[in-house]
Order: C-alpha cells, then structure tokens, then sequence
C-alpha cells in the first residue's frame, strides 16, 4: 500500500455561514426585467442607489449609468453578469443579470 499524509490546520465548523464582505445585502431588491438588454429597473431599494456596475464571469467591469431608479448601460455581449449597486447609506447589493440582445 501507500502511505499517505496529510494535515489540517486551524479547521472549525461554524453554524451559520460567515461573510468578509461587510455591508453587503444579498437580497432585499428587485431588478426588472431580467433578462435585460440596456436598461433595468431597481425596485423595494430601501434607500436610493448612487452608484452601479456590471461585472461579467471575466472581472470584466461595464459602466452603469444610474437615473434614479433606473440603471442605464451600453449594449453588451449576451450572458450572465453580476450587478452590484451602492445606496446612500453605504450599503452594498449584488444581483445576477442575464443580457440578452
């Protein structure tokens, strides 16, 4: 046989799943319509959105225009991206957006 050896170092099992991203909300808001192809609506935003980008599966990052509670952007290639908003209170919301053309 083989004589395998392998080490663990500082493993702990937690009950609840942990975040370094502090501020981040996940949920909470709605994006319509998704797909989408230039321009989305932000719905249920607990406070206004003041900044947003698209980011594609590459780190690729897509300018976002945002005109109160729309979100304006450039045609882009289709697929998923991952849209992430920042509201005057300093928090920040991750969406998953599908472009289609």
């Amino acid at each position: 046989g083989h004589l395998v050896e392998a080490g663990v170092d500082n493993f702990r099992v937690f009950d609840e799943v942990r975040s370094s991203v502090s501020g981040t909300q996940f949920q909470d808001i709605r994006i319509f319509p998704n797909p989408a192809t230039t321009s989305v609506q932000v719905l249920d935003a607990p406070e206004q959105i003041i900044s947003a980008q698209l980011i594609d599966v590459l780190g690729r990052r897509y300018p976002v225009i945002v005109d109160g509670p729309e979100l304006l952007f450039n045609p882009i290639s289709n697929g998923q991206y991952f849209l992430i908003l920042q509201d005057d209170a300093d928090q920040t919301y991750i969406s998953k957006l599908q472009i289609i053309r």
